[in-house]
């Protein structure tokens, strides 16, 4: 007995140590897949305004923390025209509502969309709400364009953002959503996870099977982010950065160590985790159990379009491809041969925004 104890103990131990590492790469990974531009391929003299691929924050945001009927607060941001076509933004896995502003806010202002970032339950501004699944963001959705008397508009989600998008879509009325854009959006659990770099895969394995892993460990990434300046960090990920760690974590990394840049993209990840991380376990919840309805229900009178890359290791291309053909009505399905997964969404976010608009 004692043997065994000692046997499950080690094994315990090398669990810990290698999602422990998995973590670090993870964050690495995170970081670089939302928040660096190719400095080769972002040239601006170079390319359409719609194709340069940039991130940056934005200093003129406008707020809100919009009181639901049952009580809740919802965060919400305001990026693009004052005045434009409205469009929600959900934000991905990890993520906040800010991130609408740095991937959307200019193209939202060439085009004259009004981007409207939200966070979701327990992350940044947003009001936790245990057990929910994405049809509830729906009714949050419907109840928060009542309140700015919008007749139509559309959705934008982004990586985790995209179950969400389609919970919208089968859940709101095709009256007001007029169009649905999903950029490298996360499928369904059943899909499986093959494709997936193994930090990637790590991290959904351990909040299907090892959920008490995973929330010890993001408590000591949210310790950290917490209580460690951004240039500590920003050293410290540089210092760790070798030839070895970026072979796992891919050559985002390295353009995201421009320090201002991953400045902009820590102030994003702390806000995530501003309440905690019951809000980073919860949306890691939902997006590995049941979503709560079916693809093929979704009404064909509402576009969908979906873009993803074959090259995409976060979010698999066969992801996209199963959200294809569970739909009852074929979407614009567009495909990249090359771009990792931010790149994908750099490179295609003006295009995306563009093609809704056309939808409103």
């Amino acid at each position: 007995m004692a043997e065994v104890m000692r046997t499950c103990a080690t094994a315990g131990k090398m669990a810990l140590d290698l999602c422990s590492n998995g973590l670090q790469l993870r964050l690495f990974a995170y970081l670089a897949r939302h928040g660096a531009a190719s400095p080769v391929q972002g040239a601006s003299e170079q390319q359409p305004l719609l194709e340069q691929r940039s991130f940056a924050s934005v200093t003129d945001v406008v707020e809100e923390e919009f009181t639901l009927s049952d009580g809740r607060s919802l965060g919400v941001a305001y990026f693009g025209a004052e005045n434009g076509s409205p469009v929600f933004y959900f934000h991905g896995y990890p993520g906040c509502r800010l991130s609408g502003g740095a991937f959307f806010d200019r193209a939202g202002k060439k085009l004259g969309a009004r981007i409207i970032a939200i966070d979701r339950p327990g992350i940044g501004n947003s009001s936790p709400q245990p057990g929910r699944k994405p049809l509830d963001l729906a009714s949050d959705i419907r109840e928060l364009a009542e309140h700015l008397k919008l007749k139509s508009y559309g959705i934008i989600g982004v990586s985790g953002g995209g179950p969400y998008a389609l919970a919208c879509a089968r859940a709101l009325s095709p009256e007001k959503l007029k169009a649905v854009s999903i950029i490298g959006g996360m499928g369904p659990i059943d899909v499986g996870l093959k494709g997936m770099s193994w930090g990637n895969w790590l991290t959904f394995i351990g909040l299907m099977y090892f959920p008490w892993i995973t929330r010890l460990l993001q408590k000591k990434a949210a310790s950290v982010l917490n209580t460690m300046p951004n240039e500590k960090i920003i050293e410290q990920i540089g210092g760790r950065v070798t030839e070895r760690t970026a072979r796992f974590v891919g050559p985002d990394l390295m353009y995201l160590l421009e320090p201002e840049r991953m400045g902009t993209m820590l102030d994003l990840y702390r806000e995530h985790y501003k309440q905690g991380i019951e809000g980073y376990m919860e949306d890691g919840r939902v997006m590995t159990t049941d979503w709560g309805f079916d693809l093929k229900d979704i009404p064909a009178e509402i576009p969908i379009q979906l873009w993803y890359s074959k090259k995409d290791t976060n979010v698999p291309f066969q992801m996209g491809e199963a959200i294809r053909s569970r739909l009852s009505s074929p979407p614009e399905f567009h495909v990249d041969e090359h771009e990792t997964h931010l790149q994908l969404v750099l490179k295609c976010s003006g295009s995306a925004l563009e093609s809704l608009l056309e939808k409103l």
